[in-house]
């Protein structure tokens, strides 16, 4: 398999748009106090800096990678953060609050629960972003998972790449 970060975006993001709704469903029917919104399939960004007018949306980015071997394969670790963003207006500071923590749990569940052992959560954090001059509340899960390059070529091509973001 051979296939560039770009890639696994989308599969991250394919994985979040069949299941994370579900998860999102499953919470609210536990919780009734506090509706948590599904999240629609044009909500889904890899940028910030464009505008976003979504009272809730789902950010995805590769926060850094790392080279690592399986063993005789070159492989890389991707660190993979998911953010979803939504509009604290009208509601009490610790109500958004508990909505992040819901909305951390609704992304764990997607990725876990739907896809195989390879991403490891690696932590969540919850809290208040200033996003196009908005301030929303968020909650954001971070997961790594390996890419195995699968020649020799693609991971000449990489280490030399990384060599030059480092001069």
């Amino acid at each position: 398999m051979n296939y560039s970060y770009d890639d696994k975006l989308k599969e991250v993001t394919n994985i979040l748009k069949d299941n994370l709704n579900t998860s999102i469903t499953e919470i609210n029917t536990k919780k009734t106090d506090l509706i948590l919104e599904n999240i629609d399939n044009d909500s889904y960004f890899y940028n910030l800096t464009e505008t976003i007018n979504k009272k809730t949306f789902v950010y995805i980015e590769i926060e850094r990678v790392e080279a690592r071997s399986a063993g005789s394969k070159p492989a890389d670790i991707i660190y993979i953060n998911i953010f979803i963003g939504f509009s604290g207006n009208g509601r009490k500071a610790t109500d958004n609050t508990f909505m992040a923590y819901r909305y951390e749990s609704a992304i764990r569940n997607a990725i876990e629960k739907n896809y195989d052992s390879r991403y490891k959560y690696e932590g969540g954090q919850v809290g208040n972003v200033q996003i196009d001059s908005r301030a929303l509340y968020g909650a954001m899960c971070s997961y790594s998972v390996p890419h195995i390059l699968d020649n020799f070529k693609e991971a000449i091509k990489w280490k030399r790449k990384k060599q030059q973001w480092k001069m």
